[in-house]
């Protein structure tokens, strides 16, 4: 779910930071608690364990999340991206977004499904074979569906299909199940042709955010928005703030271009805003 929420909102926002915003997103709908303590490891060296401390988010269960908040998930998502444009969408790109962020969720129900009552082993099998086997020249996905005893291009080709209409070239599903793709469209009825992106004479799909609006101020306002979906909490403003200074400490590092100036007077600005809780600054900052 998350990885076609983070997809959705890269094309459309161009956002260089797609998970993190739609994981803010699905943050909104668990409980945060305070600090604690939770295993990490070093990735100089995987064998040796650490513990950090962060603030943990308990999410609902799948199954609640799915039977009481798939409508609000996909509000809160199609608002997300409104916030990062900068704009009112038109209802036909409200719509098209919502059934979007809808096909996640249910996507990511279906592999839930899937995965319910699979012992921990396999599950660990399935989720590190893309790493193991890919440069094996053996497809993950056959070793997926080996270990799990499924047809994963039954369960979940005509999520992949619809989303590949919403969005042409949404994803490449050719490269993963191959010629077995192009089988499951005939049965559909569906011609190869149909899922490349058409010139339109008047174009009323969504597009790509201009260079007007640049990553760093795409990143900015994914730091507020964050803070906006938790309530403006004491936490989430420490937080926001700790990512704004380490992006001016990182900046500050390099030479003093123009360029570099103006990320470093954007970022600071966003930085003043949270500490004087002038919130109502953040609209403004999204109207440039």
């Amino acid at each position: 779910m998350v990885a076609i929420g983070k997809e959705i909102i890269k094309r459309v926002t161009g956002t260089h930071a797609p998970v993190e915003t739609t994981l803010h997103i699905l943050q909104s709908f668990g409980k945060e608690n305070d600090r604690e303590f939770v295993k990490a490891f070093d990735p100089d060296d995987p064998k040796l364990e650490n513990h950090h401390q962060h603030i943990l988010v308990y999410y609902p269960k799948y199954e609640d999340f799915y039977r009481n908040h798939k409508e609000e998930f996909a509000n809160r998502a199609t608002e997300s991206i409104e916030r990062i444009l900068g704009r009112k969408l038109t209802s036909e790109e409200r719509q098209k977004l919502r059934r979007a962020f809808e096909l996640a969720v249910e996507y990511g129900k279906r592999f839930h499904d899937i995965f319910r009552g699979i012992d921990e082993n396999r599950y660990h099998m399935v989720a590190e074979s893309a790493k193991v086997h890919r440069t094996e020249g053996f497809k993950a996905i056959e070793y997926a569906e080996k270990t799990l005893g499924v047809d994963l291009l039954e369960k979940v080709g005509d999520i992949i299909l619809e989303l590949n209409k919403l969005f042409p070239e949404f994803s490449k599903p050719e490269e993963v199940y191959g010629d077995r793709w192009y089988e499951f469209l005939k049965k559909r009825g569906v011609k190869p042709e149909e899922l490349k992106p058409q010139k339109e004479k008047h174009p009323t799909t969504l597009k790509v955010v201009s260079s007007s609006l640049t990553a760093e101020k795409v990143e900015v306002l994914s730091i507020l928005q964050a803070l906006e979906f938790a309530d403006y909490s004491e936490k989430a403003r420490e937080k926001a703030l700790q990512k704004l200074s380490d992006r001016i400490a990182e900046l500050s590092e390099e030479d003093p271009t123009p360029e570099n100036l103006q990320k470093l007077g954007l970022y600071s600005y966003a930085l003043e805003i949270i500490k004087a809780k002038r919130w109502e600054k953040i609209e403004k900052l999204r109207e440039l």
